[in-house]
């Protein structure tokens, strides 16, 4: 399907399937196929820590013949007419404007986002207040497998000057490829087409009482020009760049790891890892400070720091607040990220303050006793599924001493150095053992374990102190030949492994981390090749970046996936991933280092 993309420049492209996504930066988002693919797709918002469903599909009788991206707005085109998609900022809500005067269905499927249960589903068709009103109901039901799920109510208003409408009230089955390919069911699902509309433009609001539905529909419809003008002004605008492919998928990734963002959370990716996760956040945080998100940022670091250790997880990090579920290498991404806060906030209203400083001394100095005194023995020893590798398949499972682990506990200690002034009393041996995995010309994915995997790449990013140049040069020379895609990209895992899977499995797990391509690790890898030796590795850079920004432009349109498989460039997994746009923002830093001007 051709695609059109008009930003400050505009240029032409082609996509197969692609899919249409915006978010409002309040965990809300809409998501469209040309025909629906997904149970994930449709229109949801964010309510008491979860996404709730309201609208399956906008049905006409006719193919989408193209598409037009807009960053800010998604157009399709029909033989006959166009339809454009708007979702607001911050609100629950978004407009739908057609071309002319047309007559389409209204497909429903109001639910929780992870709650699948069939029966109890009820719908009442009403106007109210110059709106046509739907309230959806949740009720448990004894046929249901489960009626764990709990009851809810959701409610649906939508606004338009001379609204017609005729009720239809009939079941219908939706069938679900994109699940099925995932082996993440159920495949298929009854939905309810609840009316037809016939109408121009028009406004829908949702929400979990009927006042709000109708508020949210009457606001937006009342101020959609204003709140077009203020989303555009608020877009983050690169510099004009000569590669005008770079240039709109800049403010394509910016746009879309923004609208992760759900108040004091970041999403680790849409439309289902609608959580926020510790490591997760860690890692995409510099490219949210490159935009300039200083106090969101020193928020964050802060709120992290109060998971970790403890009784719950000694010398680690919880993922997030009321779990006792460990990450390894979350604690070592915290501490880099605020070596690298440091680093880019100097002064100014949101920078550490010498008390700041003193209270993060002690908090390193505390983490680092910790963790020798609960994990250390020559080497940091993690337990299985710990690392972002975090899932096992045919005894895979990477627990052990593990070379980012080591790269990461390094790079804490020289942000301890850094404030205190001081050395880490087991730093020099923790070094010199770490290095004891430089073996054969590259760096062991792990002591004892010669697998080759991409986590070099993160130690290098993390710790380039580890190895001299030549010894990195020599250790990439070996790894890249063994990992490389030719269309761009890695393997997580050697290709010549046993293990080594280059088609895309799903909730399998077969192929997630030993096979499938990680977009964010593919956007670090270029990143590291760079500050090795930028001319020797300018192939694998450029590649790496002209795939990158082309995925952004494909999959869903102005989204950066989370992984592809190995066989093929392709966008699989959550359609938007936040460290896979964030890392990539990043690289255009390192490509283009004027891109972001950090004002105070």
């Amino acid at each position: 399907m051709k695609i059109h993309y008009h930003g400050r420049t505009t240029f032409e492209g082609q996509a197969e399937q692609p899919q249409i996504m915006l978010t409002n930066r309040a965990g809300g988002y809409l998501l469209f196929s040309p025909t629906p693919r997904s149970r994930y797709e449709g229109v949801y918002f964010h309510h008491n820590n979860t996404l709730f469903k309201t609208i399956a599909q906008l049905e006409h009788s006719v193919p989408v013949k193209s598409i037009k991206h807009s960053i800010t707005t998604v157009t399709r085109k029909y033989e006959a007419f166009t339809e454009t998609f708007f979702m607001p900022p911050h609100n629950n809500g978004f407009v739908y404007a057609l071309s002319k005067e047309r007559t389409f269905n209204l497909i429903l499927d109001c639910k929780e986002s992870y709650d699948d249960r069939e029966y109890g589903r009820y719908y009442n068709i009403l106007q109210e207040e110059n709106c046509l009103l739907i309230h959806a109901k949740k009720r448990n039901d004894y046929r249901d497998n489960n009626t764990t799920g709990g009851e809810y109510d959701v409610f649906i208003a939508v606004q338009a000057p001379h609204l017609s409408f005729k009720p239809v009230k009939e079941w219908v089955r939706h069938e679900y490829d994109i699940d099925a390919e995932r082996h993440a069911g159920p495949t298929q699902r009854y939905v309810y087409k609840a009316v037809t509309l016939r109408a121009t433009t028009l406004s829908f609001g949702y929400g979990s009482s009927k006042e709000q539905a109708i508020r949210e529909a009457k606001h937006i419809f009342k101020n959609s020009s204003t709140l077009q003008r203020e989303q555009q002004q608020q877009l983050f605008s690169p510099p004009v760049l000569r590669n005008t492919l770079h240039e709109y998928a800049i403010t394509c990734a910016a746009q879309a790891l923004q609208g992760l963002q759900c108040g004091d959370y970041l999403f680790a990716g849409l439309p289902w890892f609608f959580q926020s996760w510790a490591r997760d956040t860690m890692i995409s945080l510099k490219a949210l400070l490159l935009l300039n998100e200083k106090e969101w940022c020193r928020q964050r670091l802060f709120d992290t720091i109060a998971l970790l250790g403890g009784d719950a997880c000694p010398g680690q990090l919880r993922t997030h607040p009321g779990t006792t579920l460990c990450t390894a290498d979350g604690a070592g991404w915290l501490f880099t990220r605020i070596r690298d806060f440091l680093t880019l906030v100097k002064e100014g209203p949101y920078h550490f303050t010498r008390d700041d400083k003193l209270a993060l001394t002690h908090t390193v100095e505390h983490y680092l006793n910790e963790l020798k005194n609960t994990r250390y023995d020559g080497l940091i020893r993690n337990d299985k599924d710990q690392t972002w590798m975090d899932t096992s398949y045919r005894g895979d499972v990477r627990d052990g001493y593990r070379i980012e682990i080591q790269a990461l506990a390094l790079s804490t200690m020289k942000l301890y150095t850094q404030l205190s002034g001081k050395k880490c009393d087991y730093e020099k041996e923790l070094y010199t053992n770490t290095r004891t995995l430089f073996n054969n010309g590259y760096l062991y994915d792990g002591k004892d374990d010669p697998t080759i995997r991409p986590n070099a790449f993160i130690a290098a990013y993390v710790y380039p102190y580890l190895l001299s140049q030549e010894e990195w040069e020599s250790c990439f020379d070996t790894i890249l030949p063994r990992l490389w895609l030719t269309w761009g990209g890695l393997s997580s895992i050697d290709k010549e492994h046993r293990l080594f899977t280059d088609t895309y499995t799903g909730e399998t797990l077969q192929s997630y981390h030993r096979g499938d391509s990680w977009y964010w690790i593919n956007n670090l890898v270029a990143i590291v090749l760079g500050r090795t030796n930028k001319k020797k590795y300018k192939k694998y850079i450029d590649k790496i970046a002209q795939a990158s920004s082309q995925e952004i432009l494909k999959g869903a349109i102005g989204h950066h996936a989370e992984v592809s498989s190995a066989k093929k460039q392709s966008s699989k997994g959550c359609v938007s991933q936040a460290w896979s746009a964030a890392m990539y923002l990043e690289l255009m830093q390192f490509l283009h280092p004027r891109l972001f001007t950090q004002d105070e």
